[in-house]
């Protein structure tokens, strides 16, 4: 024990030792609020999802604790003494050993799961596994087309901060219509056929008359946002807005269709789609987002290729 800590008072070093509880009791005080607006007039779901959250919180509460005590007694001021260059290393060293640890269990519960004596864990794991490895692909090939329009749109920043929310809310909605098919298809609502029956038709109008807003919204938000901060280039409100809605209209058919066809084909084979639907089709809107939207910011004069 420092000197200083023997002239501290014991109030103050039991506060030392004890703060991290007062984050387990903010924990604890928000998870029946958030449960409650999660799920409004569902008081038995809110109540279950309470009671997972505080043991989750409790469980956690040790490893998360020890971790903040010893920064906040041990590593920080070390660190603090000994300059930035140690402040750094310190962390350094503290984010690689967490890093090392995370790929250890993780690599630990994969070989797990696909050992594991139950099938329908396996079939899980393995199902998935495809659907894993196809999605980066994806992803790859949506940053290589902003890649390659790198130079235009850094000449129209706004556009930098439009696409993100764009594509993120086309495989958004993506994902919500996916859901709803498969859950109709699971409990026999609708037939695997080529031809969507009636309640797979209402659930796709319900997401284009959604992509409306959505897509209106994300416009008048990014146009206002770079307005407001000075950013250069900017195109008028309405063209933005308009090409944005229109990028949406024409982005919000192929969610609709790829999401159908794709809970329908892997129905039909035997597999799973909630293991594929929502994965594939939001790295789907990744690639078909971007391409929309630079193809429509093009053509609409925003964006001079």
């Amino acid at each position: 024990m420092t000197v200083a800590d023997k002239n501290r008072s014991r109030p103050a070093r039991w506060l030392g030792w004890l703060w991290p509880l007062g984050l387990l009791l903010i924990a604890w005080l928000i998870a029946p609020l958030r449960a409650g607006r999660t799920y409004p007039g569902m008081p038995c779901t809110a109540q279950a999802d309470t009671v997972f959250s505080l043991a989750s919180y409790t469980v956690l509460f040790i490893p998360t604790a020890g971790v903040l005590l010893w920064l906040s007694r041990r590593l920080i001021p070390i660190a603090l003494r000994r300059g930035l260059r140690a402040w750094a290393a310190g962390l350094t060293a503290v984010a690689i050993g967490i890093g090392v640890v995370a790929i250890g269990v993780s690599v630990a519960a994969a070989v797990r799961s696909y050992v594991a004596r139950d099938p329908q864990v396996r079939r899980v794991v393995l199902e998935m596994t495809a659907t894993i490895l196809l999605t980066p692909i994806l992803d790859i090939l949506s940053g290589g087309l902003q890649q390659a329009r790198l130079a235009e749109l850094t000449a129209v920043p706004v556009l930098l901060s439009l696409i993100p929310p764009f594509v993120s809310q086309a495989g958004a909605l993506g994902g919500i219509f996916s859901s709803r098919i498969t859950s109709k298809l699971q409990i026999g609502v609708i037939t695997p056929s080529g031809r969507p029956d009636t309640p797979a038709v209402v659930d796709g109008s319900i997401v284009l008359g959604l992509s409306i807003v959505v897509f209106t919204m994300i416009g008048a938000i990014s146009w206002a946002l770079g307005a407001a901060t000075g950013l250069p280039g900017m195109p008028g409100a309405w063209t933005l807005i308009g090409a944005t809605l229109l990028a949406g209209l024409l982005v919000t058919p192929l969610t609709v269709l790829a999401g159908y066809y794709l809970a329908v084909v892997t129905y039909r084979f035997g597999l799973d789609p909630d293991n594929q639907g929502v994965p594939i089709i939001t790295s789907v809107m990744d690639l078909a987002g971007v391409a929309v939207i630079l193809i429509v910011m093009t053509s609409s004069g925003v964006l001079h290729g």
